[in-house]
C-alpha cells in the first residue's frame, strides 16, 4: 500500500512538474491569470514572465462578485526573468508571492527522481542476485533475505 501510494504521488509530482515547465515556456509569450473569488476571500493565480505569483486577501469593492472565477490570458510584462522569490503584504492587508517557475519546477522534479533512482536500482539488484531492499548477496540464501528478511521477488525460469 506504502509503495503505490508513493508511486501515485511521484506520478503527480511528476504531471505537475511538466505543467510547470510548459507553463515556463508559454510564460515568455503569454501570461495567464486565474481569479477565484469568495464572499469572504479571493485568490489570484498568476504565471508570466517566468515567474508565479500568488494573491490573496479579502475582495474590494472593485471585485466583480458575479462570477466565483474567471480565467485571463494577456501579454506579460517586462522583468527579469530570474526573479528573486519575494513575499509582501499590502496596505489593505492583501498577501503576494512571487516566485521563478525554475523553483517550483526543481521541488515537483525530486520526488520522480528518487523513486525512478530506487526502481531503477531495484531492478538492477535483481539482475544481479541481491535483494532489492537492502542489497544483500542473495546467492547463498536465495529464499529470503538473511539481512533484512525480505523475500526475493519471483523470477522467470531461464533456459539453459
Amino acid at each position: 500500500m506504502k509503495r503505490r501510494v508513493l508511486n501515485a504521488l511521484a506520478g503527480l509530482s511528476l504531471i505537475l512538474a511538466l505543467a510547470t515547465g510548459g507553463l515556463w515556456g508559454r510564460s515568455y509569450w503569454v501570461g495567464d491569470e486565474l481569479y477565484i473569488v469568495g464572499a469572504e476571500k479571493y485568490c489570484v493565480l498568476r504565471s508570466g514572465h517566468a515567474r508565479f505569483q500568488f494573491q490573496w486577501g479579502k475582495p474590494g469593492i472593485a471585485w466583480r462578485l458575479d462570477r466565483r472565477w474567471e480565467w485571463q490570458t494577456l501579454r506579460p510584462a517586462g522583468g527579469d526573468a530570474m526573479s528573486v522569490f519575494n513575499v509582501y503584504v499590502d496596505w489593505q492587508g492583501d498577501t503576494t508571492v512571487v516566485f521563478p517557475h525554475w523553483s517550483l519546477l526543481l521541488a515537483l522534479a525530486i520526488l520522480p527522481t528518487l523513486r525512478g533512482w530506487q526502481l531503477l536500482r531495484a531492478r538492477q539488484r535483481r539482475g544481479e542476485n541481491l535483494c532489492s531492499q537492502c542489497g544483500y548477496d542473495l546467492r547463498a540464501t536465495p529464499q529470503r533475505c538473511p539481512e533484512c528478511g525480505a523475500l526475493p521477488a519471483a523470477r522467470p525460469a531461464t533456459a539453459a
